[in-house]
């Protein structure tokens, strides 16, 4: 069992002393994940620098979060960052996350990283399933459960895509966010890990077709693989909140008309507008047409 330390946030002294710096580059530029403002570059930058002299640092530190809960991540992970340094992680989506509640039942949490979003959920009685193919990060949500004593959440160490099969998650060492998926690779090294790939379908197979579902997707410009293989996530009328990459818009656009949703945007939930024109990826939310206005109230109050 990796040692935790539940008492403080003990972080090396570099990260101690940029820790100011970070704050303020962060409202300088503004708190979100895409912008392109210079302080938010310099930032980046710097941190990767720092991270860079904190590497031999690869303990687990618990962090209690401002959002009620604690979380368990790897000191030198440097996608880990915003939760050492600021104690939460895009705020934005975690609003979205409460402002949806009284529309949801279970989260399902795919790419789930070190469970952000998935603690969230638990913490405020929704039950969460978070889909991970990272090891390392599994281990720290199972850790992280135990800290919290969270009964309903579970953590599922496999990848989504459109066809069962077998592939290797290759690590991108002190930046978790970074890793993915590789079918072609048939050869382990230090850096992958044998993983089973199976689709969103056969996931929600063993989920109570009585559960309303928000579907969290974040995978890195899989999310058509992942979408493809999860069509009965739209014939359950399920709210899916995805990371969309812009090469994979168009596509988009198909699912959304063939299963009668709309994309919800900027006025309604303060996500990017002109999404289509955006060269980063967007964060976006599905709704079943049905839905729309229950939704905008909720989100708008």
């Amino acid at each position: 069992m990796t040692h935790i330390d539940r008492n403080a946030v003990h972080l090396p002294l570099p990260l101690r002393l940029y820790r100011p710096l970070h704050h303020f580059l962060t409202r300088l530029g503004g708190v979100t994940v895409l912008s392109t403002h210079p302080s938010i570059v310099v930032r980046n930058r710097i941190s990767q620098l720092v991270f860079s002299y904190c590497v031999s640092a690869s303990h687990v530190v618990n962090v209690p979060t401002v959002d009620g809960f604690d979380i368990c991540v790897y000191v030198n992970d440097q996608a880990a960052a915003s939760i050492m340094l600021e104690q939460r992680y895009d705020n934005r989506l975690c609003t979205l996350l409460r402002y949806l509640g009284t529309h949801y039942d279970t989260l399902i949490d795919i790419g789930a990283n070190y469970g952000y979003f998935s603690l969230l959920a638990a913490n405020i009685g929704k039950k969460a399933i978070a889909i991970e193919p990272n090891k390392a990060l599994v281990q720290a949500m199972q850790s992280s459960i135990q800290v919290n004593h969270f009964e309903n959440l579970q953590v599922l160490p496999q990848a989504i895509g459109n066809t069962d099969s077998v592939g290797y998650f290759i690590n991108i060492p002190h930046l978790s966010s970074s890793g993915y998926i590789d079918t072609s690779t048939t050869t382990p090294s230090e850096f992958n890990d044998t993983i089973a790939i199976t689709t969103l379908n056969g996931m929600l197979s063993q989920v109570s077709s009585h559960e309303r579902l928000l579907v969290k997707v974040d995978v890195e410009g899989a999310e058509l693989k992942v979408l493809s293989g999860g069509t009965n996530a739209f014939i359950r009328r399920s709210l899916i909140l995805c990371e969309i990459w812009p090469a994979n818009m168009r596509s988009l656009d198909d699912l959304v008309d063939k299963y009668n949703y709309v994309l919800v945007g900027d006025r309604d939930l303060g996500l990017p507008s002109e999404l289509r024109s955006n060269r980063s990826p967007v964060d976006v939310l599905m709704v079943p047409a049905e839905l729309r206005s229950a939704i905008q109230a909720a989100v708008t109050r």
